[in-house]
């Protein structure tokens, strides 16, 4: 299977492919490719940098400051750069942080069971705690996107799940029915200039990388076991693109340099500020 360029973002820097010619993938990613029920397409990842940090359950990358926050189930989260070297820390009053996302001038934090939180960079916390979406109490991974609108999974049971603006459900999809069944998703990010979902099932699921278009339709699913085991994170550095994902049970994070299958928005999200030290 090959890989054909269908496109470039923005700066020109990094290519978006449709699948049928170029690029030859990877024996793990085809294997599961032809066992799988279509859509089967595996991306291809390339692995660039990683480091060791315990218990790496939820990421988010900050552009403002150059960085990627942390949780660890603990009560604190972390930011370091995108190399692993530690910036800052605070605690969120939380016993655990399970989710993590950043709103533009806060930090959003929910501890697995449906509480959430805004902090500001310095770990004020700024509002009461809260529901996102009541009755969904398992919540694992989110996502806001510039315009406000917040993509949620939940693996108990499992689902995607896209709120607007306003806080009212879009679109929702559960994990065991699609084509390959995604049954403990974990954490979730968005390419800003894809538009593309991207989504970790764990060891519980398939430690892969679930890739969705704009719309949830499902585009490819990428096992991850060559790099880690216990996938449980995943967060884009908007302005390069990298992937990183966090590896609950060897406890690492890795960052991946990646390409999607299509884009599935006519333009690119904002993409935030340039960060001169990505």
């Amino acid at each position: 299977m090959h890989c054909k360029p269908h496109g470039l973002d923005r700066a020109g820097a990094r290519r978006i492919f449709s699948v049928t010619g170029g690029t030859t993938m990877k024996p793990a990613a085809l294997c599961l490719a032809l066992a799988l029920p279509a859509p089967a397409v595996a991306l291809d990842l390339w692995p660039r940098i990683g480091w060791d940090v315990t218990q790496p359950v939820s990421l988010a990358y900050d552009a403002e400051l150059c960085g990627l926050w942390i949780a660890q189930e603990r009560p604190e989260i972390v930011l370091v750069t995108p190399g692993g070297r530690e910036i800052r820390r605070f605690d969120t009053g939380f016993p655990r942080v399970r989710a993590i996302t950043v709103t533009g001038d806060t930090i959003l934090v929910g501890n697995g069971f449906g509480d959430f939180r805004h902090f500001d960079r310095e770990g004020r916390a700024q509002g009461p705690v809260f529901e996102i979406l009541p009755g969904l109490y398992d919540i694992e991974g989110i996502h806001l996107d510039p315009e406000g609108a917040m993509l949620i999974v939940g693996d108990d049971p499992a689902l995607l799940v896209q709120l607007d603006a306003d806080g009212n459900e879009v679109r929702r999809i559960r994990g065991e029915t699609l084509s390959t069944p995604m049954v403990e998703p974990q954490g979730i990010g968005r390419d800003p200039v894809s538009g593309n979902i991207l989504v970790v099932d764990d060891n519980e699921g398939l430690n892969a990388l679930f890739e969705f278009s704009a719309q949830f339709e499902l585009l490819s699913v990428t096992p991850l076991s060559e790099w880690g085991m216990d996938a449980e994170a995943v967060a884009i550095q908007p302005q390069t693109g990298q992937m990183f994902i966090g590896y609950d049970w060897s406890q690492r994070v890795m960052a991946f340099d990646w390409v999607p299958t299509r884009p599935s928005i006519p333009e690119p999200l904002d993409l935030g500020p340039p960060c001169p030290i990505s």
